[in-house]
C-alpha cells in the first residue's frame, strides 16, 4: 500500500451498516442455528477464546451491552495492525456490529451467541482504502492470535479488487492457495484453529463468487439467508476455481439484530453478520466437545447441515443447527469402529480400525451421486493397522468411502484435495 501508514479497507458497499431503527431482537438469528438450545444446555462460550478481525470496534468500551466483557475481563487482547497501537475502540463501527452478534447482552432483549466467551479484538482493515497490505495485516493478526491461544478466528472481510487494479484477483485464482489471506487462513487451520469467514456480498454484481479467504480449504465460509432460510441475492456463490463447493454453510444475514456504538439496537445485512453467528456456534461446539480437533468441528458443522446430502454452490451444505451437530458428533465418535486420516487428503488415506482383527475388509469408493468408482478387498490385522489406501489418482472432490467387514458397515465422507 502507498504511504507511510499501513492501510486497507473493504469495498465501500461492504463497509456501511444499515442502521435503521428496529424493534426486532435476536431470537431469529439465534434460534435458526440452534444457539438457543446450545445456551440452554449451558454452552455460552465460557473457556473458549474467539479472535475478531475487523476495521474498528467503536463504542464497545463505552456502551452498556458490552459492559460485562470488561467487568468479567473477557477482552483478553487488542491490537490495531493498521496504526500499530493497542487501541481498537474507534475508527469504524463495522466490528462493533459483528462483535455484538456474539458477545453483546441486554437482559430480556438482546443476547449474542456466546456472551461468556473470551475475545481478542484486532483491527486489520482501514476503511479509507483497499490494498493487499490488509491481507498481511490479517496474517499478522492470525500469528498473534495463535501465540495467545485462540480457539476460533472470525473475519468478516474478503478481497478481490483493490484501489490499485494491478493487485486484483481473478476468479480463476480462487483456489485457496493463491491469495495471501487464504494462505494465512490455511496456516491457521494447521495450527488447530477453527477459522470462520464471510463468503462475500458479491452475488448481485459481475464477480458473483466468494472472496478470499473464503476459498481456503477447511475454512467455514458463511453465506447469508433470510429468516425463511432463502439465500440472499447478494450472498456470494461457488464453486472455487478447483471446483470445491462453497460457501460451506449459511446463517441469517438479512435483518440481523446488532448493537451500534451508542449501545442502541439496529439491524444490518451481509455475510459480515452471518459469519460471527457461525463463529459462536463453533465456539459452543468446542465448549461442549473439547476433545474435538478443528477439522472435526468443521466436519460436524458442515456434514450435519440441512442439505449435507445434496450440497450446491448457492447454499453450500445448508443451515447448521446445534442439535444436529450434537447428534452427528455423538453418533460418529462414540465407539466408532473406523477412522480415516488425513481428511482432507491430497494423496492417500490411512484406514484404522478400532478392532483390527477383522480379517477381510471391503472398501468401496462412491461419488456424491452414489456412483461406484472403485472397490477392493483388504486384509487388516494388528500387524498392518492402519493400512494405507491410495487415492492419488482421484480428482479433487467429495467422496463416500464405505468400509464393510463381517461385524460392521460404515460410510464416511472424504474430501480429496
Amino acid at each position: 500500500a502507498p504511504g507511510q501508514r499501513l492501510s486497507g479497507g473493504r469495498i465501500g458497499s461492504n463497509k456501511r451498516l444499515n442502521e435503521s431503527p428496529s424493534s426486532s431482537v435476536t431470537k431469529t438469528q439465534i434460534d435458526m442455528i440452534g444457539l438457543d438450545e446450545m445456551q440452554d444446555a449451558g454452552y455460552k462460550g465460557e473457556g473458549i477464546t474467539i479472535a475478531v478481525f475487523d476495521s474498528g470496534f467503536d463504542g464497545v468500551n463505552l456502551s452498556t451491552p458490552f459492559a460485562h466483557l470488561f467487568q468479567d475481563q473477557q477482552i483478553k487482547l487488542t491490537y490495531d495492525f493498521v496504526r500499530n497501537s493497542s487501541h481498537v475502540y474507534g475508527f469504524d463501527n463495522h466490528g462493533t456490529g459483528v462483535l455484538s452478534t456474539m458477545a453483546a447482552f441486554v437482559p430480556g432483549s438482546f443476547i449474542g451467541g456466546t456472551p461468556e466467551a473470551s475475545y481478542q479484538l484486532y483491527i486489520t482493515e482501514d476503511v479509507s482504502s483497499e490494498y493487499r497490505i490488509e491481507e498481511f495485516n490479517w496474517l499478522f493478526a492470525a500469528e498473534k492470535a495463535d501465540s495467545a491461544g485462540v480457539d476460533v478466528i472470525t473475519g468478516s472481510v474478503g478481497y478481490n479488487t483493490f484501489n490499485d487494479s494491478s493487485m486484483d484477483y481473478l476468479v480463476s485464482q480462487l483456489n485457496g492457495t493463491t491469495a495471501i489471506v487464504s494462505q494465512a487462513a490455511q496456516k491457521a487451520l494447521t495450527k488447530g484453529i477453527v477459522v470462520v469467514c464471510s463468503a462475500g456480498n458479491e452475488g448481485n454484481n459481475s464477480w458473483k463468487y466468494i472472496t478470499p479467504p473464503a476459498d481456503a480449504q477447511g475454512v467455514l465460509a458463511v453465506g447469508s439467508v433470510s429468516s425463511a432460510e432463502v439465500k440472499a441475492s447478494f450472498s456470494s456463490i461457488g464453486p472455487t476455481a478447483d471446483q470445491r463447493i462453497k460457501p460451506d454453510v449459511m446463517a441469517l444475514g438479512t435483518g440481523v439484530s446488532i448493537i451500534t456504538p451508542n449501545g442502541s439496537l439496529s439491524t444490518s445485512q451481509g455475510t459480515s453478520f452471518s459469519a460471527p453467528l457461525i463463529a459462536s456456534l463453533s465456539a459452543g461446539v468446542l465448549q461442549a466437545f473439547p476433545y474435538l480437533t478443528s477439522q472435526e468441528v468443521y466436519d460436524a458443522i458442515v456434514y450435519s447441515a440441512d442439505q449435507a446430502n445434496n450440497p450446491d454452490n448457492l447454499k453450500g451444505y445448508g443451515v447448521p443447527h446445534f442439535a444436529s451437530i450434537r447428534d452427528y458428533i455423538e453418533s460418529s465418535t462414540l465407539d466408532d469402529p473406523i477412522f480415516l486420516s488425513p481428511n482432507p487428503t491430497s494423496s492417500s488415506i490411512k484406514i484404522e480400525l478400532r478392532d483390527p482383527d477383522q480379517g477381510q475388509v471391503a472398501i468401496s469408493v462412491f461419488d456424491t451421486q452414489g456412483k461406484l468408482l472403485t472397490s477392493s478387498n483388504l486384509v487388516i490385522s494388528r500387524q498392518n493397522n492402519p493400512v494405507e489406501y491410495d487415492l492419488s489418482g482421484a480428482s479433487a472432490g467429495i467422496y463416500l468411502i464405505k468400509v464393510k467387514s463381517a461385524s460392521f458397515m460404515k460410510t464416511l465422507r472424504l474430501v480429496k484435495l
